[in-house]
């Protein structure tokens, strides 16, 4: 599509007066069609990326589906089934959205190298609702091993970050990946 306008760019300067070929436009003005990214030059975006959702693979689909809807208040958006298992779901809060994947293997809690950042207008009341459903408490988080090298979900108590100065909580999902959840308000 920008090349097609350099071409209608050059095709109009060629019919007026001032005569100038294409490979001349290009040299002059791929300066200002392309930007410098740490990947090289690039094509700027034509039309911008509006939305990320993340993808989590899990060990056990419909664990993971439980736990979200049960424990944090997502509801199944959609799900796809393969020879009558289930492979893959989206679910969605309000405008969080989350897609689960049936993993081809073992999920390691301490491979998860990604943390899901999640905002709730009351933390506190959030972490004792947690516990109150079923998920471990524990206590402050030091930082060390998976809180979850078992599988149980664990919740730790409130911390108060620079960033986030009203609290957030830490909690691990049955394969382990962090969700730090802020409060917003």
């Amino acid at each position: 599509m920008l090349l097609r306008a350099a071409h209608s760019v050059a095709h109009h300067l060629e019919r007026s007066s001032v005569s100038v070929g294409l490979s001349a436009f290009l040299s002059i003005a791929r300066p200002a069609l392309l930007r410098r990214s740490p990947f090289g030059f690039r094509l700027p975006l034509m039309k911008p990326i509006h939305a990320l959702v993340p993808m989590a693979h899990v060990h056990d689909i419909h664990k993971s589906i439980a736990f979200y809807r049960d424990m944090l208040g997502f509801a199944v958006r959609s799900t796809v089934e393969n020879h009558g298992r289930t492979v893959w779901a989206a679910l969605e809060s309000g405008l969080a959205q989350l897609m689960l994947a049936a993993a081809s293997g073992p999920v390691a809690p301490e491979d998860q190298a990604v943390l899901f950042y999640l905002y709730s207008d009351d933390v506190h009341t959030l972490h004792r609702e947690l516990i109150a459903r079923g998920l471990m408490d524990g206590g402050r988080y030091c930082g060390t091993n998976p809180p979850n090298s078992d599988g149980r979900c664990v919740v730790f108590e409130p911390s108060y970050p620079p960033y986030m100065p009203e609290g957030e909580i830490r909690v691990a999902d049955p394969d382990g990946y962090c969700l730090l959840i802020g409060q917003s308000g």
